[in-house]
């Protein structure tokens, strides 16, 4: 094995291990939540594993557990604490299991990312999963991030610049924002 691949596992490892002392920190205190190999070793298949659907149904487990709420409250401080930009990846990754056990108080860390043009287009593009994330946003955020995703897919022409524009009316349209749909379908400066 070489060393980038060891130093990446030791990293892997360290973001695996802070993530669940944090959600165990976030369990009652009546319960043996010290530290569980058992999620530590879901919260790695969720974020690292290379078969989608390994990352899938680890999230579905956890959905179903008690450390629903605090893995989502540990992944949102992660997705803060990185740098998107150099780890797209794991952004990514993580974007994706917030989509099953995030919710409002998730949705601001992926709703900055529809808000930046400057990180890669398959970051912008995980915000698919925002129409599965809980609570609302005004009409403002909405049309600004529809605006700023809709130049961007006009100017690149990339399937990851349209596809960030689609999550955000497939968000919209799960919001049953039928006014803001309206908006958005009649401005023709929007592909």
């Amino acid at each position: 094995m070489t060393t980038g691949r060891l130093a990446e596992q030791a990293r892997a490892s360290s973001c695996v291990r802070r993530m669940v002392s944090a959600a165990a920190a976030r369990m009652p205190r009546e319960g043996p939540w010290l530290y569980d190999e058992r999620l530590a070793t879901l919260v790695d298949e969720m974020l690292y594993s290379p078969v989608s659907d390994v990352r899938l149904y680890a999230a579905v487990v956890i959905q179903a557990t008690p450390y629903r709420e605090p893995v989502a409250a540990a992944l949102g401080g992660e997705l803060s604490r990185i740098a998107a930009a150099t780890h797209a990846d794991l952004s990514i990754c993580i974007m994706d299991a917030l989509r099953l056990l995030g919710g409002a108080p998730q949705r601001a860390f992926v709703e900055r990312f529809t808000l930046n043009p400057r990180l890669p287009p398959p970051v912008m593009a995980a915000a698919r999963n925002l129409g599965h994330l809980g609570g609302t946003r005004e009409d403002r955020y909405w049309m600004r991030a529809v605006h700023l995703q809709g130049q961007l897919a006009m100017r690149h022409q990339s399937p990851a610049s349209n596809a960030t524009l689609r999550g955000l009316v497939c968000a919209l349209g799960m919001a049953r924002n039928d006014p803001m749909l309206a908006r958005i379908r009649d401005r023709h400066e929007i592909p």
